[in-house]
């Protein structure tokens, strides 16, 4: 076991050096893409908490009000997430569109992947960006989008969470270095996946897959549609500007936090070679670790210890690039809580055929 460990130690520093050296790499900035027309999509099924927020930011975006739209997916709320949309189409500056979905029939696919569908097909713009209900868009963010489309089909760029109690805030960090993992792999040119909460991508490269239909239902259609428009020779751009990071005002309580894990593990199928290889030697490192603690306590502290400023040394580069968005204070706490949860996310994705997304039940296989 001790070897064991040590060779599991050695795999996950030398991955984690790479993951480190790629988020130096910065994607090629041409400038800004002229475009006829860019659309916002931005679905929301029961968020009247956070939509608000999300909403004045959007108001405030630095965008041309002649060559830029709102498009507004009510996804059958059943609280106020209706009504604001609808107010905010009042005032707004903006040209927004607001549909609003029935409820789902019963032989029909829930998820995002229903009003995502319905929000493009509605999109008057060439370049599609979306986010989500409960992010704040940075003032300049549709110029980074363009700007970063220049050259590429699909442009992505982090969220952060910077609200909450020392729980979500643990959270911040588990889930930036998730996607430092993520932007790096795409820096290298081997991109894995996007996020849906601040996301581009040109209407043509969309359509050339057969868009959202032509891809199939997916509990994490955003990952699928990158998959797929790669796949098809299409190029991805990750940004680390603080000017595309979006934060998250969003908080989430343990059950939330499990469920998402859940959901987002259905998505490791669709990752490239290089992306499970960084996945499954972060869960064995982790499993290595906890097992060695009662067989060959030493090597594991001692690979633990190393391995653990691998993280930070990732942690502390991507957040250099973002501006130190998040405070780093909470690292050792995060990285207990990263190590230690890695079984049990394991677990999760295999115990139950079901995932929950906004009080439905939906299945991950």
């Amino acid at each position: 076991m001790d070897s064991l460990v040590v060779v599991i130690g050695i795999i996950y520093i030398f991955i984690g050096l790479i993951i480190w050296k790629g988020l130096a790499i910065s994607p090629k900035k041409r400038g800004k893409e002229t475009v006829d027309f860019a659309s916002l999509i931005l679905c929301a099924r029961n968020e009247e908490k956070c939509l608000e927020a999300c909403l004045e930011s959007v108001e405030k975006l630095d965008a041309d009000p002649d060559c830029f739209e709102v498009i507004l997916v009510n996804d059958a709320s059943d609280d106020a997430t209706g009504s604001i949309m609808d107010q905010f189409a009042a005032r707004c500056d903006y040209k927004v569109e607001v549909i609003h979905l029935s409820p789902l029939r019963r032989d029909e696919p829930g998820g995002k992947w229903r009003p995502l569908k319905e929000g493009v097909k509605a999109a008057s713009g060439e370049v599609i960006l979306i986010t989500d209900a409960d992010a704040i868009l940075p003032v300049k963010w549709v110029e980074e989008h363009l700007t970063i489309l220049h050259g590429s089909d699909i442009s992505a760029g982090y969220a952060i969470n910077l609200y909450g109690n020392v729980f979500n805030r643990i959270l911040g960090l588990d889930w930036l270095f998730i996607q430092s993992a993520g932007g790096s792999l795409s820096n290298w040119g081997r991109p894995q996946s996007v996020l849906g909460k601040n996301l581009g991508f040109r209407r043509n490269a969309y359509e050339d897959v057969g868009g959202l239909e032509g891809i199939g239902f997916s509990l994490t259609e955003d990952q699928s549609l990158m998959r797929t428009v790669v796949d098809n020779g299409g190029k991805v751009q990750f940004s680390s500007s603080p000017d595309m990071a979006v934060s998250v005002c969003s908080t989430l309580g343990v059950g939330d936090y499990l469920e998402k894990k859940q959901r987002w593990a259905t998505g490791f199928s669709l990752l490239r070679k290089e992306g499970k290889a960084t996945v499954l030697a972060a869960q064995l490192r982790n499993i290595a670790i906890i097992i060695g603690l009662f067989t060959c306590l030493p090597i594991a502290l001692s690979i633990w210890i190393i391995t653990s400023f691998v993280n930070y040394l990732v942690l502390r580069r991507i957040l250099t690039k973002l501006g130190d968005m998040i405070d780093i204070k909470l690292f050792m706490l995060w990285e207990i809580f990263n190590t230690l949860t890695s079984p049990l996310q394991i677990a999760l994705h295999f115990a139950s055929p079901k995932v929950e997304w906004k009080k439905r039940r939906l299945s991950n296989r």
